[in-house]
């Protein structure tokens, strides 16, 4: 088997939840954001999809969600 690779690009990363959600029994909870699931995300300026990946670390979190209710909102700028 190869080496684990140091550097995951963040599509890689994002993968590796997904195929993990099937092992931990949380696929019809967790995953994706639809009607009866858990609805935990962070809302940032940018896509960090969208953005190099040195920038990533310097994305803002305008807000956080737990159980689909913000539990954080950034200050207004």
């Amino acid at each position: 088997m190869g080496r684990a690779q140091r550097n995951p690009s963040l599509p890689n990363v994002i993968d590796g939840f997904r195929c993990a959600l099937p092992i931990l029994r949380a696929e019809d909870s967790v995953g994706t954001l639809k009607a009866g699931y858990r609805a935990d995300f962070v809302l940032l300026d940018n896509d960090p999809l969208g953005v190099a990946p040195r920038v990533i670390a310097d994305l803002h979190v305008l807000s956080t969600w737990v159980d689909g209710e913000a539990v954080y909102s950034a200050p207004e700028r």
